[in-house]
């Protein structure tokens, strides 16, 4: 009897916690921010827009796009395919990899 009673208390407690947090959750996300610093936003803005991207591969000449829906496709993507931490490599076998660089508005890059 006893073991039943702790039982429905710790149900009772779990779920008020798991309401709770699902209430704390919405409750900050559900918030919309707004940027009124105009330098922070051109900013944000110059640093996630891609401009030029250039490829390369061992056999043949690099190639560049500049296109900007071409670019934007491309690195949409890109940043949908999975990332691993570390892929070990054959040092004895010679891979044909396709490189490049990713060039933003900022001025900044990405090597793929």
């Amino acid at each position: 009897m006893k073991n039943n009673k702790y039982m429905y208390i710790f149900v009772i407690l779990f779920a008020f916690v798991v309401v709770l947090g699902i209430y704390t959750l919405n409750k900050s996300f559900n918030k919309v921010y707004f940027i009124k610093d105009n330098e922070t936003l051109m900013s944000r803005y110059s640093s996630s827009t891609p401009v030029k991207i250039v490829f390369s591969m061992k056999y043949f000449p690099s190639y560049e796009l500049s296109d900007s829906k071409i670019i934007l496709d491309f690195w949409n993507r890109l940043s949908k395919l999975p990332a691993y931490k570390h892929i070990a490599i054959d040092k004895n076998q010679e891979y044909d990899l396709i490189t490049g660089e990713l060039y933003f508005l900022d001025g900044s890059k990405k090597t793929f």
